[in-house]
């Protein structure tokens, strides 16, 4: 299967690249983040646990994470009673759990009964006292299904790809290109290779001055600290940690937020043939992104209350200050 991997850095743009690609009939955006492989407990962390920090407990303790994972993803959210999910149970056409199952049973050596002191970190005191109780008269009651692998890298990656493409192929019938939304992490891109096969990653980018207004105006990540505060060294920080590897490449294309507005036809033709689209299949043109309307998302920063923390902003970022050209970052 095909994928068109769409990033960002938090309130930089991403969703019009997103909308957009919601216009063309020859693809299909995934209704919601695809959030599995990069978040906590994820198949990145999987991996990492299986392969380059292999232990007999990290290997269990991963697993079992990953499935406490998928089991909150697979829920749907709701108010009563209240919970948070992705309801992938239903964009996978209720077929997640079982992928997920026949993925772990092919990654998985066999499991056992076991107990490591570690595992008493996670009870109570209560919990603690009875089996402490019950191993006088039998040990093994406080014993807990525990799991083993010991697969290589090689092996992982392709039995990842191939779930992933199973829990696709269950979404989408169609001979489309999939589009995920926030599916790595947008400072490393590169891990892409490791749970797809045929993928496209674009990055959208932003003018950091808006960036800083909209993290506050919206209250994201730590957009409420910065309100409070006005910690713009913080900021500044924060916003060039994340662009430490900047760079294009045969599978990733950078993009400027400002550049979708300004220059929307150039963008799209750019974002069309980097990611094979077909042009002629772009029916619903500005139906789901409309530079007209999304340009009152452009300098935003000039009604900021603060000016003084917008001119230190200038002075520190000023080689990502969108002045009509490309963002020029720390590798170029």
């Amino acid at each position: 299967m095909k994928y068109v991997l769409v990033l960002g850095y938090g309130w930089t743009g991403s969703s019009a690249v997103f909308d957009l690609l919601k216009e063309y009939d020859c693809s299909l955006p995934f209704p919601t983040e695809f959030r599995l492989i990069k978040d906590p407990k994820g198949l990145m962390d999987l991996r990492y646990n299986l392969i380059d920090r292999w232990d007999s407990l990290n290997v269990d303790e991963a697993i079992k994470n990953y499935i406490w994972f998928c089991k909150k993803v697979n829920r749907k959210t709701r108010r009563v009673p209240c919970q948070i999910g992705l309801n992938y149970s239903h964009y996978f056409n209720n077929q997640f759990l079982r992928e997920t199952k026949n993925y772990l049973k092919d990654i998985c050596n066999f499991s056992y009964s076991g107990h490591w002191f570690y595992l008493d970190f996670y009870r109570n005191p209560f919990q603690l006292a009875f089996n402490k109780a019950i191993s006088k008269f039998n040990r093994s009651l406080r014993n807990k299904d525990m799991y083993y692998s010991d697969i290589d890298g090689e092996r992982f990656d392709y039995l990842t790809k191939k779930y992933i493409n199973s829990l696709f192929s269950a979404f989408c019938s169609d001979n489309k290109t999939i589009v995920l939304d926030q599916a790595i992490p947008a400072q490393l891109p590169d891990i892409a290779s490791h749970f797809f096969d045929d993928f496209k990653i674009i990055i959208v980018d932003r003018d950091p001055r808006d960036n800083y207004c909209d993290l506050i105006k919206c209250k994201g990540l730590m957009g409420e600290q910065l309100r409070k505060k006005g910690d713009v060294g913080f900021f500044v920080s924060w916003f060039k940690k994340l662009r430490k590897q900047i760079r294009s490449s045969e599978n990733v294309l950078y993009v400027r937020f400002e550049d979708l507005i300004y220059k929307y036809d150039d963008t799209v033709s750019l974002i069309e043939t980097f990611a094979g689209l077909d042009k002629g299949s772009h029916s619903k043109q500005k139906c789901f992104f409309n530079p007209d309307l999304s340009i009152k998302n452009v300098g935003i920063w000039k009604d900021h209350y603060n000016q003084d923390d917008i001119r230190k902003i200038e002075s520190v970022l000023s080689d990502y200050i969108y002045q009509g050209n490309t963002i020029k970052g720390d590798n170029e």
